[in-house]
């Protein structure tokens, strides 16, 4: 009856069968048999303490692989108005339980505090390069300090990451079919090797500031009638504005509008129609912006002859990009044991993307067109198997299918 006991904190895998073996009122004990690609069959471990007002879960996993994540996910609620959470994960290289060759770290807290008609978020994030301590120096290799062998060399950085975040409750626009969300906040980026080199100048702390919004407008029934399996259709509207400004001298523009049209046939059927468009701009001050984003050449030379440069978008860039996509989808459900979902978009961008090639089979950008394919088989009431794909209608002339199928089964 606790929803805590729900919490998870082991990473994903394509197959989880739990077995509890302990536990009680407030804890609970479990050895996963797991499966995924990279470690195939695998042991974990999770463990979950539970109180009425927070929770611990534990984590070990793959106990039986070398490459192993401790994690921790904690949240308490401290009042009515406040509560605090964090999560901490531990990378290692180790066999077993012995002195592991490589050790790094990830530790997040954060605390949420409601007021009158908003909330306010504050959070620090610190990473953690090499726990261990440091190695004696192996001569031959270029004064690299490594433990064991180069593959798990030490690095002392330890970058960190603070902020806090004020964010408003929906608001209607008077009695006009409007409302808007408003947010802003403030943070830091420190790290001793630098954040980031510009204009002669390294910044080992970065400080942000940024404010911005939503409106969207609630569904707007077009015809039919509001029970199930009408035949109206549903028209919804979303803005989103954010500007954030840098110790750099910069400063970055986000918009995001989309317009979706959803209709339902009945009760098995789902539609909808949407199409999006977000614009990107990075913008520095006067001449500073071709320092960030240096032109590009239209020509260069391969084997004594002038060619020309293939993607003069790249050459054109200079901090600023929109993104366009027409989506339209269809959902069916025939019963609560099957479910499958088809996604069809085409993307006009710019910068275009650039196509995988014979020697390449990476792709930079959204690929034009794109089918999405997803079903979902319920063989019980708590073991499920999803099979999805995506089609890039041979895009370049070598992206067709996704190289592999996802499939996910779990509890």
């Amino acid at each position: 009856p606790n929803p805590n006991f729900a919490q998870n904190s082991l990473a994903g895998a394509y197959l989880d069968g739990p077995v509890n073996f302990a536990g009680g009122e407030r804890s609970l004990e479990t050895l996963h048999l797991r499966y995924d690609q990279p470690n195939k069959l695998y042991l974990s471990y999770e463990e979950h303490l539970v109180g009425d007002h927070g929770y611990a879960v534990f984590s070990m996993n793959p106990i039986t692989r070398p490459q192993k994540q401790y994690n921790l996910l904690a949240s308490t609620t401290l009042s009515p108005a406040m509560a605090l959470g964090t999560f901490v994960q531990e990378s290692t290289f180790q066999h077993g339980l012995s002195r592991p060759l490589s050790a790094s770290a990830y530790a997040s807290v954060g605390t949420t505090i409601s007021l009158r008609h908003s909330f306010v978020g504050i959070g620090t994030n610190n990473f953690y390069s090499s726990l261990l301590a440091q190695p004696d120096l192996h001569p031959g290799y270029g004064g690299q300090l490594f433990y064991g062998d180069v593959a798990h060399y030490w690095n002392p950085d330890h970058p960190f990451f603070g902020g806090l975040g004020w964010n408003g409750w929906d608001t209607q626009v008077g009695k006009f079919p409007l409302y808007y969300r408003l947010r802003s906040g403030i943070g830091e980026a420190y790290d001793q090797y630098g954040e980031q080199y510009f204009g002669g100048v390294l910044y080992r702390a970065l400080w942000y500031h940024y404010t911005g919004g939503t409106f969207y407008t609630p569904a707007f029934k077009l015809g039919g009638k509001s029970v199930p399996g009408n035949k109206a259709f549903y028209l919804n509207a979303v803005f989103d504005k954010q500007r954030t400004w840098y110790t750099v001298p910069h400063h970055v523009d986000a918009a995001n509008t989309t317009f979706s049209l959803s209709r339902s046939f009945g009760t098995k059927i789902a539609s909808y129609l949407a199409y999006n468009i977000a614009n990107v701009g990075d913008f520095y001050n006067g001449a500073l912006q071709s320092s960030a984003y240096p032109p590009g050449s239209l020509y260069y030379i391969v084997n004594g002859k002038l060619v020309k440069n293939p993607f003069p978008d790249y050459v054109a860039f200079r901090g600023f990009s929109t993104t366009r996509a027409l989506s339209a989808g269809l959902a069916y459900t025939p019963s609560y044991y099957f479910q499958t979902f088809v996604n069809l978009r085409k993307s006009n961008d710019w910068p275009e993307p650039i196509p995988p090639t014979g020697y390449n089979i990476y792709y930079v950008g959204r690929p034009p067109y794109e089918l999405d394919l997803d079903a979902r088989l319920r063989i019980s009431p708590t073991f499920a198997i999803e099979l999805a794909r995506s089609y890039y209608f041979n895009w370049g002339g070598y992206a067709k299918w996704t190289p592999t199928y996802y499939l996910r089964t779990g509890f």
